[in-house]
Formats: structure tokens, sequence, C-alpha cells
């Protein structure tokens, strides 16, 4: 979290303050002035909260006072316990009101006759010195409750700082509220409690009131424990503490403020107060004087703790706002009611009663379990001891509360015992009831019956086009990736085709042969640490490069079961039928599409979902038989869906190795570049890892792990415009971004470029990004985006190529993250000047900006870019897909390198192909010629 406020809110809270103690300094006179101040000390309140919270979360981060967010998919540790800084100002607000409260009977008790330039009727009139009676009552009372709120606050910060056990801070509550409880002994000492109407026709001599006697004073004092551990009890979720006290505390106002203000139809004021006040008029503006600060500084506290949380607020708000409910309850004789308030408190308390009392095992945090390949937060379970499982009658219980829907149970399949059991919170039980859902989902369905939250954190990503809804095995929605991955046997690794979502299983096949057979498995292969974590909903943390054996072992989500297709003729990492030879991969595409037609059975299930379906992408190997398997599949597709746009992102590896496999995979690769070439309406080829990298990236491993991390932060931002939502201010499309490119109706080999802005080298000049200056207010109209150069290419060379300098741009679209878009001059060409530019052979640039940041998840390398500075939030990546003449020096180099290694059947078909691709990319005076020899 940035401790510095921004411009807009430096300006705003500045406003606010001034009027504010504007308003304070003009409250000395007129009735209803101490409600006027009272307002006014809480604007201020609020804006010193919400400064304070900004400006001293760093020093509570430095002084260990953090705290990580774990239903995020990447915890990021923020500042906790900042409810202090809340209670701290609430608490001089409060103070600093008192002579503003009393100011008209301060003046009245000491003016005497002269001694106050101002002198203020009163009613009943003494002599001497006691010519007005000061209301040491009320003084009494405010600042017994002052003291109240004092020592919750300093039990708070303890409990914060010492993590205090509950057995020692139970009690301390009670004793707090001692001198309140003591005022209301001396000033009221009511304890009478007024029997319901429609239970006097069944009272004893049908008595309208039961006195309780002292029992009264120890149910306020039960009253004083509870509310602050019930605040503190319902809780675990972004702002559910904050936002369930605000609702409360709304509510009080509201029933104070119908004792204050008469208006036809109000409930409290009838005819018969209309003309003098109510007996309990006085009580309810002291409880508005002390509701009013705590009302502004949970609002300032609630901006920063809504999800997404960039603070937490501890156990301090928790107890402080809890006793406010108290105290304000005790002051205005309102006790019984605010227990009709804390229903949904009280309700979680007795549903959790088992666990708090150790009938049921009881974890010292029951938060609801984050699930990490879905994104949704799941009830969170409680493991059984296997030395102490439940007995038949607790058994006999879960069993039946389950078929209530009131708990969730796992029975152990080996045992046919209850193996877990849902935490007994009313947080888990919704989402019992409700099935898995987002953190901001679950905060709202809680609060939305009394309190409006605005989704103000909704995705700039449109998130429907890369993920499909569906409904599992046991009912409740699930959101699965559109996709579907081919790999070879063993190359999933720990990946099941079923998982926690669709827990399906095939019938077994019944067969005619009626012997005995025999079973033969692999041994299976245990899952990663992090994967287990994740099953469980166990923290997990950041990966490294040993943790990594495939590439399910850094997957976060759940795929559907049509998603998974395993390609048994071949095991991964063979060394007796390898995967190497380009044309076994075509063999294979065509014997499994003769048996199983691959496009009807993998394919169209997926885009009969799909409404506006943009294209396809395909990411595949092209140095490899995956690159022949890949040419044969997207044949089928161009027969297919004839106008659909086709990507097809080429990886080849670029690892060293003998000369001869070099050499075979040189001849792979051009095989791919003329078949995909040709069919594709973009083709882009991926080193797997780039030949040159920037200083500013560390790549100490070739490990697939962090090539694939390194391609993924260009791939994935250079088609982030794809995917922004409909009400972005500008967007992209598949074809879109490839009608830019294209600017001969001929050229669909394009070069992924990158870079990253917040490198450790990068200077500090907010003017200039990626070497281009931008245009502000004072440009000239005429002016266009230029092409911006880059420094991370991943275009695949050949070792020892020798490539052209020149190079002419013919299109660029470039995406920047980590930046607002601009408005002060335009991203776009509109037609005319992209077809004036073309002719005139001048660089057609589209640019797409966007505030959202290249995520860093605990899968991806933490240590694999150097920046400057804190890149918690994520990475500003600029990327570019990019159609220039250099393109030409690459095919050709390809092809001049292979030419002589082809078969002769093929030798002549694939030096014309390369060589009629090449010359799309010619330019100038260069246009026409070749490089090379033919045969």
């Amino acid at each position: 979290m940035s401790s510095s406020l921004g411009h807009a809110e430096r300006w705003s809270l500045l406003l606010v303050t001034g009027a504010s103690l504007s308003v304070i300094a003009n409250t000395f006179k007129g009735d209803g002035a101490p409600l006027v101040a009272s307002l006014a000390f809480s604007t201020l309140a609020f804006s010193m909260t919400y400064a304070f919270v900004r400006w001293s979360g760093p020093s509570f981060v430095k002084a260990g006072l953090r705290g990580r967010d774990m239903s995020k998919l990447a915890p990021k540790e923020i500042p906790e316990a900042m409810g202090a800084v809340a209670a701290s100002v609430y608490i001089l607000a409060l103070m600093a009101f008192i002579p503003f409260a009393f100011y008209k009977d301060i003046v009245a008790a000491t003016s005497g006759g002269g001694n106050r330039d101002v002198v203020l009727e009163v009613t009943e009139v003494e002599t001497g010195r006691f010519l007005h009676r000061f209301p040491h009552s009320k003084l009494s009372s405010y600042q017994s409750a002052l003291n109240t709120l004092q020592a919750t606050t300093i039990l708070g910060m303890a409990d914060d700082i010492l993590d205090l056990r509950w057995r020692h801070k139970f009690f301390i509550p009670a004793i707090a509220s001692l001198p309140l409880l003591i005022v209301y002994y001396v000033d009221f000492g009511v304890t009478s409690v007024v029997v319901p109407n429609f239970l006097v026709p069944y009272m004893p001599r049908r008595a309208r009131l039961i006195d309780l006697s002292f029992l009264y004073y120890l149910y306020m004092s039960a009253l004083s424990i509870f509310a602050p551990n019930s605040i503190n009890i319902l809780a675990g979720i972004n702002g559910i503490e904050v936002g369930q006290s605000l609702v409360i505390a709304g509510l009080l106002i509201l029933n104070s403020s119908l004792y204050l203000v008469p208006f036809p139809g109000n409930p409290v004021l009838s005819n018969g107060y209309a003309t003098h006040p109510h007996p309990a008029t006085d009580s309810h503006l002291l409880t508005l004087y002390v509701l009013l600060p705590f009302l502004a500084v949970s609002i300032a506290l609630f901006i920063h703790n809504k999800y997404p949380a960039r603070v937490f607020v501890g156990d301090t708000y928790c107890y402080v706002a809890g006793m406010t409910f108290a105290v304000v309850a005790i002051m205005a004789h309102f006790s019984k009611t605010l227990l009709l308030l804390l229903i949904p408190q009280i309700v979680n308390f007795v549903y959790s009663t088992p666990q708090l009392f150790k009938l049921i095992p009881c974890p010292r945090h029951r938060l609801p379990k984050f699930n990490a390949r879905t994104g949704l937060l799941e009830p969170s379970v409680t493991p059984w001891p296997r030395e102490k499982p439940p007995t038949k009658l607790q058994t006999t219980m879960f069993l039946m509360l389950e078929k209530l829907r009131l708990i969730q149970v796992t029975i152990d399949p080996k045992t046919n015992r209850i193996s877990t059991t849902s935490n007994l919170t009313i947080i888990n039980l919704w989402l019992v009831w409700r099935g898995p859902m987002r953190e901001d989902q679950l905060m709202r369905e809680l609060l939305e019956s009394y309190f409006t939250y605005s989704d103000n954190e909704e995705s700039v990503i449109d998130h429907d086009v890369h993920f499909r809804p569906g409904i599992g095995a046991d009912g409740h929605e699930t959101f699965t990736p559109r996709t579907v991955i081919y790999d070879l046997k063993g190359g999933f690794g720990t990946l099941r085709k079923f998982n926690a979502l669709y827990e399906l299983q095939d019938e077994a096949p019944t067969g005619l042969w009626e012997g005995m057979t025999t079973t033969h498995r692999q041994p299976t292969i245990q899952p990663s640490e992090y994967q287990r974590k994740l099953d469980l909903g166990l923290p997990t943390s950041q990966l490294h490069d040993a943790d990594v054996r495939y590439w399910s072992d850094f997957n976060r989500v759940y795929y559907n079961p049509k998603s998974i297709v395993q390609l048994n003729e071949y095991e991964l990492n063979s060394q007796i039928m390898p995967f190497e030879d380009w044309v076994a991969g075509e063999d294979l595409f065509r014997n499994l599409d003769r048996d199983f037609d691959l496009l009807d059975r993998d394919i169209r299930p997926f885009v009969e979902e799909c409404d506006h379906m943009q294209g396809f992408q395909i990411l595949t190997g092209a140095n490899d038989a995956w690159g022949g398997f890949a040419a044969k599949y997207l044949d089928a597709l161009r027969d297919e869906f004839g106008k659909m746009s086709i990507w097809c992102w080429g990886i080849e590896d670029s690892t060293r190795v003998v000369r001869q496999k070099q050499l075979q995979r040189a001849c792979n690769s051009a095989r791919s570049l003329r078949a995909i070439g040709q069919l594709a309406s973009v083709y882009v080829r991926l080193a797997a890892p780039p030949s040159s990298l920037p200083g500013y990236v560390n790549f100490p491993s070739a490990s697939d792990w962090m090539t694939t991390a390194l391609l993924c932060a260009g791939f994935e931002s250079v088609t982030i415009p794809t995917r922004l939502r409909a009400d972005a201010r500008k967007r992209g499309s598949l074809s879109l971004l490839e009608d830019t490119l294209n600017t001969s109706d001929s050229q669909n080999l394009f070069e992924l470029q990158a870079k990253f802005n917040n490198h450790a080298m990068n200077g500090s000049n907010g003017g200039e990004s990626n070497g281009r200056i931008h245009a502000d207010e004072n440009a000239p109209h005429d002016w266009h985006p230029e092409p911006t150069h880059f420094d991370l290419e991943y275009l695949p060379r050949l070792q020892n190529s020798i490539v052209s300098d020149r190079n002419h741009v013919f299109a660029q679209v470039e995406c920047e993250r980590g930046r607002a878009e601009h408005d002060s001059f335009s991203l776009s060409l509109d037609p005319e000047d992209r077809l004036r530019r073309r002719q005139n052979e001048e660089s057609v640039v589209e640019i797409f900006q966007t505030g959202l940041r290249f995520p860093l998840l605990e899968t991806f390398p933490n240590s694999l870019f150097e920046t400057n500075r804190d890149h918690e939030n994520g990475l500003d990546i600029s990327a570019a897909l990019s159609c220039n003449s250099r393109m030409k020096d690459h095919v050709l180099e390809l092809r001049n390198t292979t030419s002589r290694l082809m078969p002769l059947e093929e030798r002549e078909a694939v030096y014309s192909d390369l060589s009629q691709l090449a010359q799309h990319y010619s330019f100038g005076w260069d246009e026409g010629s070749d490089t090379g020899e033919d045969d």
C-alpha cells in the first residue's frame, strides 16, 4: 500500500478539514449547536483517520504489525492492527468534543450576571452560585463512557501486540464497563423489563414490568463482554468487521434520531410529545455524540479494508466497535433493543458454541478456505484426529446436520468415518448454503440486507473471454478455462482429468473376456508440496526452480475434464520413441483424427458455447514433432472454420544440443514455418529461451519453469487488448490486431517484443516511456505515434546467424501495462491516416494502455527481473507484435540453413515456399532481391 495520498485525495481532505474547523469555530451560539459541532468533529475525524491510516501503514509493517491476505491469488503482506489508528482518532475526537457538548451549560452556570459577555436565559433559577445547575449527571455519563472506551482501546492494542489468550482477556470488558454501570445505578437505577403486550395475559397478575434487580447489572456486564467479542468472532474476510459495525452504527443512529426529529408518522414522537420533549431526548442526544465520530472513522477505515483490502483492522477496532454499541445502549437505556441488532452475531455465537467449548476440534483460525485454482472461497474444515474420531452419537448428529445443510462433512473411504467437518461460523455456513463464491460477493451477501456496497474494484478484464461457466459434480457453478490441452503420456504430471470440481468416474467397460486379468500400473506421481497445500487450502509459499518437475506443479486452476487429452501413443522423454520427428506428429494426428474425429470430439463442444468467438489461439512446439501435429490440426481447423482468425504461437527449443539434433530442430522449424505460415492468420515464432537477454533479466537456468515465465510475460501482455471489457476506452480483437499488422494483405509472420519499464536500469524520468516521448497538449495536431524500441526479443535465431541491422517497421501493435489511458492525444489512427501511412511506406502504430500490471503470483519466479522498486502489485510491462523487414532475413536464413538437409522430395517445395514468404517483408530498394544460392 502506498503511503502517499493522491492529488485528489489530498485536496479533498484539506477541503473537508477546513470546512470542519470553520463549523467548529462558529458553533458557540444557538440551540442545537452541540450536534452541529459533533458532525463537524466527525468529518474532521474522518479526514484524520483516512490520512493517518495511509501514512502510518509502512511504520506498522516495519514494526512487525503485518499480515498476509491469504484469500488472494497472490497473497501479499499488508499493515495489520490499523484499527488502532481509527480508535485513537475516535477517542481524541470524543475528548475534544467535551467543551462543545456542554458549552451552553457552562456559560449559563458561570455567567452570574456579568462575568461573561454571553448570558443565556435559564428556566430554573436558583440563587447565588447555583443560578444554573450544571448537568453533572450527563457529564459523568459521557466521561464514564469515554473511560470505558479508553480501557477497551488499551485492551485491543495489547491483544494486537501481545496476542493475549482468551481466558486472560475475557472479563476485562466487564471491568472496563464498571464506571458506566455505577453512573447508571446512581443516575437512573431502573432494573425493570417491559413485558411485550402479547405476553401480558400470561403473566402473574397481568404484570407489565418485571424487576430483575441486580441481575440486570449482570446482564449489562455480559452485554459488555459479548458485544466486543461478537464483532471479533464474525470476521475473516475483507471488510466484514467494519461492514457489520457500520450497519449496526447506522441503525442505532436512526433509532436515536427518532427521539429527536418529529415528523408525521414518527412511531416515537407521537402527538403527546408535540409540545414537550421526550424524556429520553437527552440520553439519545448523548448517544449521537458518541456514534457520529465512530461512524466517520469507520467509513475511513472501511475504504482501506474493503475488498481488496489494503490494511487489516486487527482486534483493537473489533473491541472498540462492540464496546461502543454496548456503551450507547447503556447510556440511552436500550440495552435490550441492542440485542435485536446483534441477531447475526448471536446466531454466529450459538452456531460456534460446539467449537468454542471444544466439543469439536477448534483451530485457531476458522476463516474460509481460498481455492487458488478457482479463485473462490470455500468452507474451511477442521480435521478430526485419527486417535480420537467422532463418537457414534456425534457421527449421527453430523450426518443429520449435513442433510439439513447446516454442516459439511467428509467421509474417509478407508475407515468409513468422518475425517473432517466444516468450521462452525456463520461465514462458513453461508458458503455451505450458497456454494463457493468470490470474497467481495460473500461480504456483500452477508451485509446486503442492511448496507449498500459499491463495487469499485471491478476487473478491467472480461474473464468470459478465456473462461467458461459450467456445473460441477456437486451442482455448484464452476469457472474453467476455454482450452484443450494435448500432451504425451506422463506429461500432465499430477494433474488429474477429473478433479475436485468434476469427480466423475467412467464406468468400467464390459468386455467379452471372462478369464483372469492382471493390471499393471505405473508408479503414482506424488503431488508437489505446493499442490498439496493448494488442495488442502493451506497457506502456500513462493515456488523455486527445484520445486517444479512438470508444468502442472505450478498450475493454479481446475480444468474441465474435456480440456485434458492425453496421447498415449508416445511417452514423455522417451529414449526409445522420442517425439521429435516432424513427420511423426503428422502421422499421429492422421491416426487419431481417423479414429475419433478430433475436432468434433474436442473442439466443437467449446465452440458451440461461444456467442461471439474471436478466433483460435494455438500454442505448440514448432521444432519437434508437435509442429507436424499442429500443422495438420490447423489444416483441419481452417477447413472447418475458413474465415475465422487462427493465431499460432510456435515455441522453438533453443537450448544448446549436439549439432545433429540442432540441425533436426532447424528442419522442423522450417517445415512448421512453411506449413503453418500458409494456414494461420498470424504466426509468431518464440525462442525458448530467447538468445539475447537484457541485463535486468536473471536467467540462471534454462528450466522449463523459468522459460515459460519469460514467455508468459510477453505473450499475456501483448494479447491483453483482446480480453478487455466492452466498456474499456480502447479494446481490440484478434481480427483487429491482425488487420493492423498485415499492411500488404499477405503478411502474417510477426515478431514478439517486450520491455520492462520498472527494471533497475530505468531512469526516473516520468515523461518518457519505452524510448518515446509522449505528446502533451502542446503537441501538433498531426502527431502520430512512432514504433517503440524494445530490448527483449523473442524471435528465434540460429547459432552464428547474421541478420541485417537495417529494419523497417511496417506496423506495430503495442500494449503498455501499468499506465493509465492517455487522454491528451489519440492512440489510434483513423482509416484514412492508416491508408496514407501505408502508401507512403510509413510505420502504422496502434497503442493500447491499461493500468493493470502483470500479476506476480507465487508460481512466478520472484527473481526473474531486477526491479528498482517494490513490485508486489505487479510489473509494468510493455509488449508489442511487430511486422518488420527484418523478418525476411530470418526466413531466408532458416531456408538457406536447412535447404540441403531436407529429403529430396520436399527440398524444392520448402525452398520455394519460404522464398515466397520472405518476399512479403521486402522494403524499398531491397524489394525483390534475395540472398543465398538456389539449387
